[in-house]
């Protein structure tokens, strides 16, 4: 794994068959469940590879997987527009849990993810990300990165403790590209869509 992010290009794919296994583990983790469960339970792989099935046919859907430079996969994102508001792009992101921590990977996968959902999708104006009121360091990326937070929907996610406060954040496609000189370099592998 490389040490730091710093120079480092992301290169950028759609997920398919052959990453379920691995981020199926990812999920797995006590960590995942504490910050992506809203059922208390990991996603498992069936659930996986039915999200492929359903970005083969949706377009408005996205699952995505992150490099490095040689072959070491980073990060998971995924999300979708929904209609009647197509110009909204929804995003969820998750590390591999192996990269070391503090040193700024949450910053720069994220806005990696960021990038990915601009350049790819010329037709969104905003991009709106969220984090369980518990998850403090993503809510502290996303305030770097130039997103807003907009505001807590309370008791949004039943876990097995009991409910958790969601909170929204988002960012437009106009301040984004005020930021995008210092953004991450970003190779698009399969930019057909």
């Amino acid at each position: 794994m490389i040490a730091t992010p710093a120079d480092v290009t992301v290169y950028i794919r759609r997920f398919d068959v052959q990453d379920v296994g691995l981020v199926a583990s990812w999920l797995r983790a006590r960590s995942a469940l504490e910050q992506f469960s809203a059922r208390g339970e990991a996603a498992t792989e069936e659930d996986l590879l039915t999200l492929i099935r359903q970005i083969e046919n949706d377009s408005l859907r996205g699952a995505y997987i992150l490099e490095s430079p040689s072959g070491d996969i980073m990060a998971f994102s995924a999300g979708q527009v929904e209609w009647p508001f197509e110009h909204v792009y929804e995003s969820e992101i998750m590390l591999s849990p192996e990269l070391p921590i503090r040193q700024g990977w949450g910053t720069f996968l994220h806005g990696a993810a960021l990038a990915n959902v601009f350049l790819r999708r010329p037709e969104v104006f905003k991009v709106v990300g969220r984090s369980m009121s518990t998850n403090v360091g993503a809510a502290r990326v996303m305030r770097k990165l130039g997103l807003t937070y907009e505001g807590t929907l309370r008791s949004h996610v039943r876990r097995a403790d009991g409910f958790v406060d969601l909170d929204i954040f988002s960012i437009l496609r106009s301040e984004w590209d005020e930021k995008a000189p210092s953004s991450p370099r970003v190779v698009l592998l399969d930019a057909e869509r």
